[in-house]
C-alpha cells in the first residue's frame, strides 16, 4: 500500500496503542496434545444467552494461558506485554486471585496464523512454544512490563502463560478476569 512513503521522511512519533488479546485460552499442563478452551461468563438472560467481553487468565501449576495479539496499525512493530494490577469498579469485577509469589514464565509460541473459533483446527490444540520471551512476577500491588519484542504489522502473537518451574518459587496462582474497556486499564496488554 505504500505506506511507508507516507513516513519516509518524518520524525513524528505517536502515542503507544493498546491492544488488549481477543482470545484468551486455557490449556491443562497434563494435557500432552495441549487442547485449548475458553472459559467465559456467559449468563441466560429473557432474551437468550449474554456472553460479555471478559476474559479469564488462570496461571496454576494445573493450568496455564495463551493469549492471542493481533497487529494491525502500521509502523507499530515494537511490543512489550504489560500487566497493570485490576481493581474493582461499579461494573466490573475481575474476582482477583493471586498468591504470595507468582513467577510465570511467558512463552513465545510458534504460530503466525490466527486463533479464531471459526477457522478450522487453528481453535483446537495450542501451538508449541517458540523461545522464552521473559519470567514476570505479577502481584496485585506492582505494575510490570517485559522487554520490547518484534511484533509486525498484519500478524500475530501468540503468548503463553505458565507458572516458571523453579525450584525456588513455592507457588504459584494467578486468577483475573479482564475486559479492555473497564478504566482504570487492567490486567495483560499489550503497548505498541
Amino acid at each position: 500500500m505504500n505506506l511507508e512513503n507516507i513516513l519516509r521522511n518524518t520524525n513524528h512519533s505517536f502515542p503507544p496503542i493498546t491492544n488488549f488479546p481477543q482470545v484468551v485460552l486455557q490449556i491443562s499442563n497434563n494435557d500432552s496434545l495441549r487442547r485449548m478452551a475458553e472459559d467465559d461468563r456467559g449468563h441466560p438472560t429473557s432474551i437468550g444467552a449474554v456472553y460479555p467481553d471478559d476474559r479469564h487468565v488462570l496461571v496454576t501449576s494445573q493450568t496455564s494461558t495463551i493469549l492471542h495479539f493481533r497487529h494491525q496499525d502500521f509502523a507499530f512493530e515494537s511490543c512489550m506485554l504489560n500487566f497493570e494490577p485490576l481493581a474493582r469498579t461499579d461494573s466490573f469485577d475481575p474476582q482477583v486471585k493471586l498468591g504470595s509469589s507468582n513467577h510465570v514464565d511467558i512463552w513465545v509460541l510458534d504460530s503466525s496464523t490466527e486463533i479464531s473459533r471459526h477457522i478450522g483446527n487453528s481453535w483446537k490444540f495450542a501451538p508449541r512454544r517458540r523461545h522464552k520471551l521473559v519470567t514476570m512476577e505479577i502481584s496485585q500491588q506492582d505494575s510490570i512490563a517485559s522487554g520490547h519484542f518484534h511484533c509486525p504489522t498484519n500478524q500475530f502473537t501468540t503468548l503463553e502463560l505458565a507458572c516458571s518451574p523453579s525450584p525456588s518459587i513455592s507457588s504459584c496462582d494467578v486468577d483475573f478476569w479482564q475486559d479492555q474497556r473497564v478504566n482504570p486499564r487492567g490486567g495483560l496488554y499489550k503497548p505498541q
